[in-house]
């Protein structure tokens, strides 16, 4: 399943095959790193924490475009799944690889719609980015969710009074 070599220009080429039979090689001044970076890779399959380093090359727009479509919601779930990827996601993320996006990324990101949106719009948007990004991590396509630790705008705190029987019965009238 993996093996280490010396070339003839000096270096070590550590090599694997992943689970699909792919095999991946890199290049190595000491043997001691060929055989770290090797056995850092078999654990992470022998664990199941196994993401194909190529897996994360696909676009945001692409990926979720594929998660949007095997969606499972009410009419109202898919109508902000699908505003807030065609209006906010897509626009700022889609041509970015999966495992290219930052927290930092998305942190700026949410800074800037949280000056042109509502707080529950925001969350909205932030909500459904981390659906996709938990699908992601899921289905082996990044190792972890960028989406930890974005601070979002505060929702209000305010106190719904509900009205009197007197105002229901004006209303009812």
């Amino acid at each position: 399943m993996a093996n280490i070599q010396k070339r003839p220009n000096g270096k070590w080429r550590a090599r694997y095959r992943d689970l699909d039979g792919k095999e991946h090689a890199r290049h190595f001044e000491r043997k001691l790193d060929a055989q770290r970076w090797l056995d850092e890779v078999t654990a992470s399959i022998v664990t199941g924490q196994y993401v194909d380093p190529r897996a994360g090359r696909i676009t945001f727009e692409t990926y979720a475009k594929k998660w949007e479509a095997s969606l499972i919601a009410s009419e109202a779930g898919e109508r902000i799944t699908d505003n807030a990827l065609r209006l906010h996601l897509v626009p700022a993320l889609g041509s970015r690889a999966m495992a290219a996006i930052r927290r930092n990324d998305l942190q700026v990101l949410f800074k800037d719609l949280s000056e042109r949106l509502g707080p529950g719009s925001v969350r909205n948007v932030y909500d459904v980015l981390v659906r996709v990004m938990t699908a992601a991590v899921e289905d082996k396509v990044i190792a972890s969710s960028p989406c930890r630790r974005i601070t979002l705008p505060p929702m209000p705190d305010e106190e719904v009074t509900p009205p009197t029987v007197a105002q229901v019965e004006a209303v009812a009238a």
